[in-house]
This record gives C-alpha cells, sequence and structure tokens, in this order.
C-alpha cells in the first residue's frame, strides 16, 4: 500500500513538473519607422530573467524569432528582447509589460510589428 502510494505521489509530482512548460518571447517583423520598410540585419537578443538566452539576426522581410521553451516552475522566467543596429536607437521590449501595454490576444495577434527609429 506504501509503495502504491508512493508510485501515485511520484509520478503525479513528475507529470506536474513536466507540465509546466512554455514558451516565452516572441517573434515578429521589424521595420524603419521613416520609411517602413523591412530592416534586415537587425541583432535580436532573448533575455530571461535578464541573463543572454539566444540570439538571431532578422531577415530580409525583417521576421524574427526570439523564444524559446523552457521549465516555468515555480514561474516562468521574465522575457525581454533588445534589437540592435547599426544607425537605428536601440529598442528594447520586456514581453510582459507590451503584451499588457497593447492588449494582446493570442488568438488574434501572433506576431510583433516593431519599429526602429533613425539616429542620424
Amino acid at each position: 500500500m506504501k509503495r502504491a502510494i508512493f508510485n501515485i505521489m511520484f509520478f503525479g509530482l513528475l507529470t506536474f513538473l513536466l507540465a509546466c512548460e512554455g514558451i516565452v518571447g516572441g517573434d515578429g517583423h521589424i521595420y524603419d519607422s521613416k520609411t517602413k520598410l523591412p530592416l534586415k540585419g537587425v541583432k535580436v537578443v532573448l533575455l530571461l530573467n535578464d541573463n543572454i538566452a539566444d540570439s538571431c539576426y532578422s531577415d530580409e522581410q525583417g521576421f524574427f524569432r526570439g523564444s524559446l521553451f523552457v521549465g516555468c516552475v515555480p514561474n516562468c522566467p521574465d522575457a525581454k528582447i533588445v534589437l540592435t543596429k547599426d544607425g537605428f536607437d536601440v529598442l528594447a521590449i520586456d514581453f510582459d509589460e507590451y503584451w499588457e501595454k497593447n492588449n494582446y490576444n493570442s488568438v488574434s495577434k501572433d506576431s510583433l510589428i516593431l519599429h526602429l527609429t533613425p539616429n542620424k
């Protein structure tokens, strides 16, 4: 009986811990705020709890993906992205603030639309 209770508790806890994973970050398109054209070669750095977790560059259409599949026990990490490109102001996005400020709804919106401002 004790072994059965142990097995139930062990596998229940294991299932709980494995089920608490998620994708943090996001993807989207980056545009020049003046010309409205897509920006290629923007460096996108994904920060999780203020530590560099991943980085990439936007493609010809300005598309980037800055997200990772992570464990969320006991909480998902804070996710931010920092976008840099020579000739443009740095843009930092905190995902929690962005989603709240922009009334994000994962059903109707699936990616970010970001604009970098030329600094010249």
